[in-house]
């Protein structure tokens, strides 16, 4: 069976959806958030675990969320981090025909965030909460 997919980015400044239309091959492009009765693919910020997001405190969600809850969206199937998604799209983007590209991405928003593409997956490097460097006082 063809799915059509509904691509949300949800985002503490800005929101936006992608619908996906399988039997057409087509994209179309939406500046807010839609809600869909197909497949739906979820990144935001936070961390996330089994589909849950922990600590996504802008999006105004409780420490422990499930979006499906949050967003009255049932047919969440994919929960991803927003900068381990971005990393992966940039790895597209840079890529050749052939290979997906390795690469490190750092994103300065809201927060820091980080993630790495290696072998044609996407990682979360959790950079925004490690120490580095630095051994004097701050003023």
């Amino acid at each position: 069976m063809q799915k059509h997919w509904t691509f949300i980015e949800l985002g503490g400044s800005s929101s936006q959806t992608i619908k996906y239309y399988h039997s057409e091959g087509t994209f179309t492009f939406h500046s807010r958030v839609l809600n869909a009765e197909e497949c739906i693919a979820l990144s935001c910020p936070g961390l996330i675990k089994e589909k849950m997001v922990y600590y996504a405190s802008n999006l105004g969600w409780p420490d422990e969320a499930d979006p499906r809850m949050e967003l009255n969206a049932p047919n969440i199937q994919i929960v991803e981090n927003d900068v381990v998604a971005a990393s992966l799209g940039e790895s597209v983007l840079r890529s050749d025909e052939s290979n997906i590209m390795d690469l490190y991405y750092i994103s300065l928003g809201t927060g820091v965030g980080s993630g790495s593409v290696c072998n044609e997956q996407a990682y979360d490097l959790d950079l925004g909460h490690l120490h580095i460097g630095g051994g004097g006082e701050l003023l």
